[in-house]
């Protein structure tokens, strides 16, 4: 199938070997590009249980139901965004980011990544990063990992799928977390195959100023 043929409705539904091989052959969007609220679609993910799992955590009356992510570029390779979510008292933003161009850390080419740990929230304390690729104009596939650069965690990513954008960014939010380094998060897997070090010769991020 030819990337500018799929639907984000066919993409969300793709297996998860599939989706991983569409993904290492896109590129990374501009920074400039990515600005607004972007509509999210859950993914097919690896085994049907973490499916379930991602419905139920995206869509339910706790944190409300999960419209997608929102960015905003603050320079030519670092920006800041949001998730945006629907409750019964309207859209709600949670779990800010930081967001940055940095090699991917699947292959080592470059994504548009989401750092969540930038600010204090339940997934910056689970050290959550995205990436993203652009799969067409207006289509985006992501995949997310959550644990340490050199946990073994990182090596089981969920899928996920951005189309827009949809609606004007909402406005910043979130509180920093005073000894955050973006280095700190964004080791590739290359890097990590041996353990905590980060010997990889792939070049680093661009780090936000202090």
């Amino acid at each position: 199938m030819k990337t500018h043929e799929i639907t984000p409705d066919e993409l969300s539904h793709m297996d998860m070997l599939d989706a991983l091989g569409i993904y290492q052959t896109l590129e990374a969007p501009s920074m400039r590009e990515m600005h607004g609220e972007f509509a999210g679609h859950v993914c097919k993910q690896s085994f049907p249980l973490f499916t379930l799992a991602s419905h139920v955590a995206l869509t339910n009356p706790v944190l409300g139901w999960w419209l997608g992510k929102a960015f905003r570029p603050t320079s030519d390779t670092l920006g800041r965004g949001y998730n945006a979510f629907r409750h019964v008292f309207g859209v709600t933003q949670r779990f800010p980011m930081q967001v940055a161009l940095a090699p991917s850390r699947l292959d080592g080419r470059p994504a548009y990544h989401l750092v969540y740990r930038a600010y204090h929230s339940l997934l910056g304390d689970l050290h959550v990063v995205d990436e993203l690729r652009r799969v067409r104009e207006g289509l985006y596939l992501g995949l997310g990992t959550a644990g340490k650069p050199w946990s073994s965690l990182r090596r089981f990513p969920a899928l996920f799928v951005l189309s827009g954008p949809v609606a004007d960014y909402r406005g910043d939010i979130g509180r920093e977390r005073a000894s955050f380094e973006l280095t700190d998060e964004l080791f590739t897997l290359a890097s990590t195959q041996g353990g905590r070090a980060g010997t990889s010769s792939q070049p680093e991020p661009t780090a936000a100023p202090h």
